[in-house]
């Protein structure tokens, strides 16, 4: 009975229109009052241009259709824990946009990806890397992150219904329906069962390292705290200071 409720519609985030057909468009601008935008490429160390072309501009591109939508309630962006990795270690880290700075200077998040998507790809690499030293990002990924959600937030001062979660590494079910359950073996998963077979033998691996904390969250609660975020944002349950104004351009 609920399988009867789903439909499929194939797309594509790194193409144009994200790959559907004009008939399948319009059946999603009329119909859909959520979306919950959780596709992206998790590859930490993806060339730049890559990862924003997936995580950045796949995400815009779904925007603009949102945008479109004319029952749309809620545009719900799952990020990652680690999108603020670059604040200084002990921070804690609260659920604010953090903006980007050269010097007092506020950088624009729009014009850094124009920077590293203009160029060829092997330049953007140095860029990128000038980049992700210079705020301390430790991967393509996490600063890929970073700047989409800030392209999520000008969506949000623009009028659009947005919320953003930010699960940590999302590992096996918790309970219901099959407790301990796991589709595949990315993320924690698979480290599990690395670990368990010994590959994490050297001294300074997460293993040998008693203080250290293997920060995984079960795909059920994260799939909960997703579902309750898009009813309270469809409901009018705003926090709109957390959407802190970053610069959408140079000027």
């Amino acid at each position: 009975k609920l399988l009867s409720k789903v439909v499929l519609a194939e797309g594509d985030l790194d193409s144009e229109l994200l790959g559907l057909n004009a008939a399948t468009a319009q059946q999603l601008t009329e119909q859909v009052d959520i979306v919950i935008h959780s596709a992206a490429s998790i590859g930490l160390e993806a060339d730049v241009q890559s990862t924003l072309h997936c995580n950045y501009l796949g995400t815009q591109r779904l925007l603009q259709l949102a945008a479109r939508m004319t029952r749309l309630r809620c545009f719900l962006h799952v990020s990652t824990a680690y999108v603020n990795m670059n604040v200084d270690k002990g921070t804690t880290v609260d659920e604010v946009l953090y903006p980007l700075k050269v010097g007092k200077q506020l950088s624009c998040y729009s014009d850094i990806v124009d920077d590293l998507m203009s160029t060829e790809p092997e330049v953007a690499n140095v860029r990128a890397q000038m980049y992700m030293d210079m705020w301390g990002f430790p991967n393509t990924y996490t600063m890929g992150k970073n700047l989409t959600e800030k392209l999520v937030a000008a969506a949000h001062r623009g009028g659009l219904p947005t919320a953003i979660v930010r699960p940590s590494l999302v590992c096996g079910l918790a309970g219901s329906p099959y407790p301990g359950y796991c589709g595949n073996l990315a993320g924690p998963v698979g480290m599990g069962v690395a670990m368990a077979v010994g590959l994490f033998d050297k001294l300074e691996s997460v293993a040998m390292v008693p203080t250290h904390v293997w920060d995984a969250v079960p795909g059920d609660v994260v799939s909960s705290v997703i579902l309750a975020a898009a009813a309270a944002t469809a409901a009018g349950v705003a926090i709109n200071e957390y959407a802190e104004e970053v610069p959408d351009s140079a000027g």
